[in-house]
C-alpha cells in the first residue's frame, strides 16, 4: 500500500510518495518540494501532486501530515 507523507509549513511543503513494504521499511517512490507562497491553498499544491505523480497503482492509500502550527478543534492556521 502506498501512502504520502507531507511536512506542511509556512515557506515550504514537502510531499513524499512512499510504498509500504511487508518488512516496515517503506520505500520513496517520488519527493516534491512546493513553495507555499507560489500556491493559492494547500489542496492545490496537493492535487498538482497526485496529478503528476500518482497512477492507478500508485495511488496512495494513507498520509500523514505534519503541520507547523497550533492545532484547535481539528484545525490548524499555519504559521
Amino acid at each position: 500500500m502506498n501512502f504520502i507523507a507531507c511536512d506542511l509549513g509556512g515557506t515550504k511543503v514537502l510531499l513524499g510518495l512512499y510504498k509500504s513494504l511487508e518488512d516496515g521499511k517503506p520505500i520513496l517512490i517520488k519527493k516534491e518540494k512546493y513553495i507555499s507562497q507560489d500556491w493559492n491553498s494547500f489542496d492545490s499544491i496537493l492535487e498538482n501532486f497526485l496529478n503528476d505523480n500518482c497512477d492507478g497503482n500508485q495511488f496512495p492509500k494513507k498520509a500523514c501530515f505534519a503541520i507547523a502550527g497550533t492545532i484547535i478543534n481539528n484545525s490548524s492556521n499555519l504559521t
